[in-house]
């Protein structure tokens, strides 16, 4: 049986940057009622410093898992009684995740490298799946076809020069994808039976049954295709996939 950690997943362009940042000085009003004060930022990952200044200037400071604990991503918990009175204001600093996005055009993507899909880690998608075999499999194998440019083999679709055409036409456009993703069914039902020919066993899970297209809807006002199939396995089981090209 086929093994296989990562999924092919459809690329949407966009890369975020994630990066640490120490936050200045933010002031916190201790609680009355309770050991737990919030803080005013629901991403921190963990305090650098609390401390208060007294009536006569001097600074006192709090310690990390003596006086204090990061109880949750916006909270914070005193577990001594060495602590600032209830309702005053004290000072923490803390580190916390800053996310930068960037929408990127196919061609210049760098998360698909312009071919409009990617590998990720399975871990990544689910944490109920172990690896990817049997449905999960052929999934990825059908979608890896579906959004690779045909090459000189034959192998891949033509799904991508969809757009290039007039999308107005839109009875035309949908002929065009239903032909490629019948295409695409009977280039990968063929590659199985050269495997079954050349003694590889699959089992009925990992073998495709058929692709249906159950919706095509086309945005004109954004020139998009959005594509909704149902993958079939000889095991009487279904996935479906929604394609944005």
């Amino acid at each position: 049986m086929t093994k296989d950690l990562r999924l092919i997943r459809v690329c949407d362009h966009i890369t975020v940057f994630t990066y640490e940042i120490i936050s200045p000085s933010t002031l916190v009003t201790r609680s009355a009622i309770s050991n737990i004060d919030y803080i005013s930022n629901d991403n921190i990952k963990r305090i650098v410093s609390v401390s208060y200044i007294d009536e006569n200037c001097d600074i006192i400071i709090y310690i990390n898992d003596v006086d204090y604990i990061l109880y949750s991503a916006d909270k914070i918990k005193w577990i001594s009684e060495h602590k600032p009175s209830d309702n005053l204001q004290y000072m923490v600093s803390y580190i916390y995740d800053n996310n930068t996005t960037t929408e990127h055009e196919l061609e210049d993507c760098p998360k698909c490298n312009g071919v409009g899909w990617y590998a990720k880690s399975i871990s990544e998608v689910t944490n109920n799946l172990d690896n990817t075999d049997g449905i999960y499999k052929l999934v990825q194998d059908v979608i890896k076809i579906l959004l690779t440019d045909k090459d000189s083999n034959g192998y891949g679709t033509n799904l991508s020069d969809v757009l290039g055409q007039d999308i107005t036409n839109q009875g035309e456009i949908i002929r065009q994808v239903s032909d490629e993703i019948t295409y695409a069914q009977n280039q990968y039902i063929n590659y199985q039976r050269e495997l079954e020919s050349k003694g590889v066993a699959l089992s009925l899970s990992e073998r495709l049954r058929n692709i249906v297209i159950r919706n095509t809807s086309i945005d004109l006002e954004n020139l998009s295709i959005s594509i909704d199939v149902v993958i079939s396995n000889y095991e009487d089981n279904n996935a479906q996939v929604s394609i944005n090209l």
